[in-house]
């Protein structure tokens, strides 16, 4: 978890708002968290009162967010550099695009590479792909923020939530992947 701070924080665009959730964790993550936000005035560090899961937990940090655009990350994975400042400059010269991803560097426990992703790029491939598999990797997408406001989480969908999300959001939108992996996934044995 703090690897996956550490990466955001140390991204090549500086302009962030990180809002960090700990979902009522019964270790030292909130610990560690807080001394992170410490370290980075640009954290803002909330914890549940009761575990929520994920849909109720990212829905309230989007409604906690004031960007013009939303990038995801999970706790087990690593962001490369120049993953944000790359998603925030497609967007911008891509003005018809709700959501831009990643192909993804696949990790194992120790950060071992393991495996490269090849997801679909352009538009057109997305929304042939988005009918067979998700066209994302969850934790490595940026969304521009209105489009997440009108486009929640639903918790029915739970487990599959980010695919239901980009189904709807692909529906009306336009979405595309980085031709380069600019993140990396984390495969645990007990995924």
């Amino acid at each position: 978890m703090e690897q996956a701070v550490r990466s955001i924080m140390g991204q090549t665009y500086k302009n962030l708002e990180i809002i960090v959730t700990d979902d009522c964790s019964s270790d030292s993550t909130y610990a560690i968290l807080n001394a992170l936000a410490e370290e980075d005035s640009r954290i803002r560090l909330f914890r549940n009162e009761k575990n929520l899961g994920i849909v109720d937990t990212l829905n309230n940090m989007i409604d906690l967010s004031q960007g013009k655009y939303i990038a995801r990350m999970d706790a087990d994975d690593i962001s490369l550099p120049e993953r944000i400042e790359k998603q925030v400059g497609f967007m911008e010269t891509h003005q018809g695009y709700a959501i831009c991803g990643t192909n993804a560097w696949h990790i194992n426990e120790t950060g071992r590479v393991t495996g490269l992703s090849i997801l679909p790029g352009d538009n057109d491939e997305v929304q042939v792909f988005k009918n067979f598999r998700c066209p994302f990797y969850h934790p490595s997408v940026l969304v521009r923020a209105e489009v997440f406001r009108q486009n929640m989480y639903k918790k029915e969908f739970e487990y599959a939530e980010d695919y239901e999300l980009w189904l709807r959001i692909l529906y009306r939108y336009k979405g595309a992947n980085l031709r380069e992996s600019f993140f990396c996934y984390r495969i645990l044995k007990s995924s």
